[in-house]
């Protein structure tokens, strides 16, 4: 500790110009790097530092003054060295100094607010919250020094215990949802994994009464914590909404047959694959295939045949608007449909058939053949399809222009668009 006793020197005005050193020790001439002898008695600006920092003028000279203490921390210019100083005064005109060197916990204070800069920045960029969480207690702790508290508005508790289900109940995360990061998230970590993360659907500004949901990215990292026998995680939530969206995008437009604008038949057999692995009611399986399209396309051109195809796209969306569509390739689409009756289907097909008679937008007919696959029972994609390529078949063999609604393990139940049933 360095220690110094000194004299205000002030003008005509009492404004402090100076000081001088009545006494210091030995530790406060080596922290401005001049022999102590060569201090006791000097004038600091006049005879010692006469470019130093001259606020200290007012400090001193309003401790001196005002008796009031004053407490401050500088830097040294000669050692280099960060002091914390306290300054008294023990009698009008003199200041008593004490000079502590704190540059190893100033530099401490300066990585951890550097780290702290670092971090807020990173998280103004990327992260929405970070938190750490105590493994065996299920229980969530927000750091006090982080972004996420910073931009709370004090309504969001700083400790979340029975984690996931605390989530649920403030409304941040769905039940559903609040399953799968048991399951994803902190089973795993409960188990003794490193890292585990999810994307999921939060809604942050619960706790302030909105209702923002957006996608984020919760990752989990286990660390090894000062306390022996505690297991707990540093826990990131980064938006993704974003790359969501545009992820969204590209599927949409991967998945999106480029002629007609419906669903291709990978998109569309990947979705059903997963749909009736699910489904406990009726499902149905329509094919269509245009009637004579090669002739179409030799008479009147392709670009009259890609007009013809988008045209029966959008025919079969609009008549099929809750189910889904798609093409299986050249003149042939598709449709799935649940929950509907063989003759709800059988009646779907005969509206596109009409719509088809009295279309006027090509100046000649547009028809199409249609078989129909109907199932009560489970079943999978690949047999759904074979019943209903089977009774396209039977109404292309028939003549076309017609449908065929197949049941499974039925009997075989066929139309005309006239529309007389046979």
């Amino acid at each position: 500790m360095g220690i110094a006793i000194i004299r205000m020197i002030f003008d005509e005005e009492n404004r402090p110009v100076d000081w001088q050193f009545a006494y210091c020790n030995e530790e406060l001439a080596r922290f401005e790097g001049l022999e102590r002898e060569s201090l006791q008695g000097t004038w600091f600006f006049r005879d010692l530092f006469p470019h130093g920092d001259r606020k200290w003028l007012e400090i001193y000279g309003r401790v001196a003054t005002t008796g009031r203490p004053a407490h401050c921390r500088a830097l040294s210019p000669k050692s280099g060295n960060y002091l914390e100083i306290q300054a008294t005064s023990p009698c009008y005109g003199y200041c008593f100094c004490t000079l502590v060197n704190i540059s190893e916990h100033f530099d401490s204070e300066q990585n951890i607010r550097e780290y702290q800069n670092g971090i807020f920045s990173l998280m103004d960029r990327q992260l929405a919250l970070l938190c750490f969480y105590d493994i065996d207690r299920r229980t969530i702790y927000n750091n006090l020094h982080t972004v996420a508290s910073r931009q709370q508005s004090g309504r969001h508790p700083s400790t979340i215990r029975n984690v996931p289900e605390a989530l649920v109940r403030m409304g941040v995360v769905s039940e559903e949802d609040a399953r799968r990061m048991q399951d994803e998230l902190f089973t795993p970590l409960e188990q003794g994994v490193a890292e585990a993360e999810m994307e999921i659907l939060l809604n942050l500004g619960a706790a302030d009464g909105l209702d923002d949901w957006q996608w984020y990215q919760v990752a989990m990292h286990r660390y090894v914590s000062v306390f022996p026998n505690v297991r707990r995680a540093v826990c990131s939530v980064r938006t993704i909404q974003e790359e969501v969206e545009l992820r969204n995008r590209l599927r949409r437009k991967a998945d999106a047959d480029a002629v007609t604008g419906v669903f291709t038949r990978a998109a569309a057999e990947e979705v059903l694959d997963a749909r009736l692995q699910k489904t406990e009611g009726p499902v149905c399986l329509f094919l269509f295939d245009i009637d004579n399209f090669k002739t179409i396309n030799d008479t009147h051109g392709h670009v009259s045949g890609d007009n013809v195809l988008f045209f029966f796209a959008q025919l079969l969306k609009a008549q099929l608007r809750q189910h889904l569509v798609f093409r299986l390739g050249g003149d042939e689409f598709a449709a799935f449909a649940e929950g509907i009756c063989p003759e709800t289907a059988s009646g779907l097909c005969r509206l596109i058939m009409e719509e088809l008679s009295c279309q006027e937008q090509f100046s000649f007919p547009v028809e199409c053949s249609c078989g129909v696959a109907w199932s009560d029972a489970a079943c999978s994609y690949q047999d759904l399809y074979a019943f209903a390529d089977r009774a396209l078949y039977h109404s292309k063999r028939a003549g076309k222009n017609r449908w065929h609604v197949l049941r499974s393990g039925d009997r075989l139940e066929d139309g005309k668009q006239d529309p007389v049933q046979v």
